[in-house]
């Protein structure tokens, strides 16, 4: 599966869950990933903020140490970004064993 569609469907799915805690002001979504993917990333994020003006998608790119200590300190602290890039494994298993991530798979099956 290739950048653009991992994106969107990223995108796709934090925009349900946004959708369903805002009405009226625009949901706010930080997205942080790794500045190796900057280029890509950048075109994606600017044409969604456009196609979708009541979503406000804001990327932080950061270096593989960065990005890994950067989700270590905000897990502690409860101060995940919305969406944020990170390996498998043990890497990420932590946070889906506290509770720290969304169950995407029913949507990905239904909107494949």
């Amino acid at each position: 599966m290739n950048l653009k569609k991992v994106m969107a469907a990223v995108l796709a799915g934090t925009m349900v869950f946004g959708m369903a805690s805002s009405v009226s002001a625009a949901t706010e979504v930080s997205f942080w990933t790794l500045s190796t993917r900057q280029n890509a990333v950048e075109p994606i994020v600017e044409a969604f903020n456009e196609e979708n003006p009541d979503i406000k998608v804001t990327a932080s790119f950061y270096d593989t140490d960065g990005i890994k200590d950067a989700c270590k300190v905000a897990a502690s602290s409860d101060t995940l970004p919305s969406m944020w890039f990170n390996w498998g494994g043990s890497l990420g298993s932590f946070y889906v064993d506290n509770d720290k991530t969304y169950d995407l798979t029913q949507y990905a099956k239904d909107n494949g």
